[in-house]
């Protein structure tokens, strides 16, 4: 079984997010991917941020109708801060899966901040890291690193982001495809991000 994890904020879930997790599940014919929205995370904690539960029940209604795409709500029961070591090591235990099999999907942005989270000398014992970017095209753009179990996937990658959804709901903007249509409705549903 081969499994990946895609930890995040999710706040919201957006239409990149969903195209990264794809192209990632195509490509690496994975078995399942968990989505998992953190509690709070590590690197955001000065920004409020929505309820567990309407992250949760936007990440039901995005990712529902792909039976690979799992959601995890591992670090939201956990509660306190969402360290990526404690979840993999979790996923690790529950499914059996050694490094060869346990994946964990970030953005390069991440990757180049990688040497900063915690115990990241045992995150790669545990699994393969998947860096999500367009440097792959250019051998020389690849960050230097000395990580083994780590690849590079060329994806397709898009300018969204969720700072950028909540700042155009505050502008009172559409955000219609920047988030599937079911997720535009749960936000102004529920009025979610305005000021």
């Amino acid at each position: 079984m081969k499994i990946a994890v895609f930890g995040g904020t999710f706040d919201p879930v957006h239409i990149a997010h969903l195209i990264i997790a794809n192209a990632v599940q195509s490509e690496l014919s994975l078995d399942r991917l968990f989505f998992v929205p953190g509690a709070i995370p590590p690197h955001k904690r000065s920004r409020e941020i929505s309820s567990a539960q309407h992250r949760l029940n936007m990440l039901n209604l995005a990712i529902g109708d792909n039976p690979v795409f799992d959601l995890c709500d591992y670090e939201i029961r956990r509660g306190g801060i969402s360290y990526t070591i404690e979840t993999l090591n979790y996923f690790a235990e529950k499914y059996h899966l050694g490094k060869e099999s346990l994946f964990l999907l970030i953005g390069l942005d991440n990757f180049l901040d990688f040497h900063n989270w915690k115990q990241p000398e045992e995150i790669i014992k545990i699994c393969t890291l998947i860096v999500a970017d367009r440097v792959v095209d250019d051998e020389q753009q690849k960050p230097k690193s000395d990580i083994d179990n780590i690849l590079y996937l060329n994806l397709p990658l898009l300018e969204i982001s969720s700072s950028q959804i909540r700042h155009r709901i505050r502008q009172q903007k559409t955000i219609k495809y920047f988030v599937p249509a079911e997720i535009e409705e749960y936000i102004l549903s529920n009025h979610l991000y305005r000021a």
